[in-house]
């Protein structure tokens, strides 16, 4: 069974809360040993760090995060140091992993426990895995030990995304608490919102859920959009915004791997520089204002009357894959094709028209409805 982004943080807070949970002398209730590491897997770039993350700031305690493909065996386990005892006699020694060493330098800081997140799991070595699954077990590597107010969570991708990943037997399942994680699109958008993600990207994956992630391993045109892109994206943005510095199509693509929407982010942006703010365009599908946005926009240039128009269908096409909005797709088109008609733009209608026909559930349940609006629509263009 998959969860949620937002259901997965709920599970692993309860987990760790119950771990470090103490009894009335101040002793944990469930031995290091017994604590099982949380496993996520998820697509790549959905927030399965963020997740950890969170948890740790909600509950006041530390974190340590490591990618276990970005390190070598000896940063891991430890490099092999020579040492002499008083009669002659050699012997080998081991340093502290680099994994328990950023932990133990979090525990000194004052972090008694904390959660550490250790990333692409499934994708490490078979020179490294037997070592790793015993650290999983006696939460040591060598004669170092993970301080007990320490949680392991692991994360890893599905290996349709990943050609290193590979499938965990189910010895090693058995070991684990296992959260499949699916990309919830209306959580992603809350969490840019408290993030306070750049107000336009919020605007526009708000108002375009579809945008919010891409990942299909299947696709040959290999789009890669994330919610790690966006965020970063945003920072960018902000900081573009303060060396005044205009956002482009080639830096937007560094992030957004996708070219139809780097563009559609783009054209988006262009939009609102020309007075069609997204407060202006929601007020206008509502029905409000329509002569005083009529006048607003009557002077626009053709290529912003095609922006708006791409718009507009994606703002009709979110409320109708939306469930519990999906009941004002027909109020919604209505008013939209009051205010073209009153715009008097057949560069606008044109474009809408055939836009708009390339929605098949939008079409679906237009002709449902026998709306009259659409009707008059088509046959306005196929008389």
């Amino acid at each position: 069974m998959k969860v949620t982004i937002a259901e997965a943080k709920k599970q692993i807070k309860n987990a760790v809360r119950t771990y470090l949970y103490k009894g009335e002398e101040g002793q944990y209730m469930m031995p290091a040993l017994g604590r099982l590491p949380l496993y996520m897997v998820g697509s790549p770039g959905i927030g399965k760090t963020e997740i950890a993350n969170s948890v740790a700031e909600e509950m006041g305690i530390g974190f340590v995060s490591f990618s276990l493909t970005h390190h070598t065996r000896n940063s891991l386990l430890g490099l092999p140091v020579i040492k002499e005892l008083d009669d002659g006699r050699k012997y080998t020694e081991f340093t502290m992993s680099e994994v328990l060493a950023a932990v133990e330098k979090s525990h000194k800081a004052g972090h008694e426990e904390g959660i550490l997140l250790l990333d692409e799991f499934n994708s490490i070595s078979e020179t490294i895995m037997p070592a790793m699954l015993a650290f999983l077990q006696t939460k040591n590597i060598g004669e170092f030990y993970l301080p007990e107010g320490w949680i392991i969570v692991l994360a890893g991708n599905p290996s349709e995304y990943n050609r290193s990943a590979k499938a965990l037997d189910m010895a090693l399942l058995d070991r684990v608490r296992r959260l499949d994680i699916e990309f919830d699109e209306e959580v992603f958008v809350e969490y840019a919102k408290e993030k306070k993600f750049y107000p336009e990207i919020v605007d526009f994956l708000e108002t375009g859920k579809q945008y919010c992630y891409v990942m299909d391993p299947s696709n040959d045109t290999s789009e890669a959009v994330t919610a790690r892109g966006w965020e970063n994206l945003s920072r960018t943005m902000y900081l573009y915004d303060k060396l005044e510095i205009q956002p482009d199509l080639a830096m937007v693509q560094q992030f957004i791997k996708s070219d139809r929407v780097a563009v559609a982010f783009l054209d988006y942006l262009a939009l609102n520089e020309l007075g069609c703010t997204k407060k202006d365009i929601d007020k206008m599908v509502e029905g409000i204002n329509h002569e005083a946005y009529a006048k607003k926009w009557g002077e626009l240039p053709a290529r912003a009357l095609w922006l708006l128009s791409d718009y507009l269908v994606r703002l009709l096409s979110s409320v109708c894959s939306d469930k519990k909005r999906s009941a004002m797709l027909t109020k919604n088109f209505d008013n939209v094709a009051d205010f073209i008609e009153l715009m008097k733009s057949s560069v606008l209608k044109e474009k809408f028209f055939l836009s708009i026909s390339k929605e098949q559930a939008i079409v679906t349940r237009l002709v449902e409805e026998k709306d009259e609006a659409y009707i008059r629509l088509c046959e306005e263009f196929y008389r």
